[in-house]
């Protein structure tokens, strides 16, 4: 049997579908999946930001909703009453 080639979606199942009127042999027969790299189901992917721009986007919306990281005296406090919760 020749091979038959075809392009479908993978559905949130995993499963792949053949398109109406492409008839499968019974039996195993051997897959290779290969993405397409640009299709309406699978469009190009935009380009990640870089850590340092998603931090920077992160700071700048605290900053904006007026969000105060706590002090460091703040942070050894609040571990100081959690390890001494511990011993009870």
């Amino acid at each position: 049997m020749e091979t038959i080639r075809f392009t479908t979606v993978v559905d949130d199942n995993q499963v792949i579908r053949p398109p109406a009127g492409v008839v499968l042999p019974r039996g195993e027969v051997e897959v290779i999946v290969r993405p397409l790299t640009s299709s309406p189901a699978n469009p190009p992917a935009e380009e990640k930001p870089s850590l340092h721009e998603v931090m920077a986007v992160i700071r700048e919306r605290q900053r904006q909703r007026g969000f105060k990281p706590p002090t460091r005296e703040e942070v050894d406090e609040y571990l100081r009453a959690e390890r001494d919760s511990w011993e009870d």
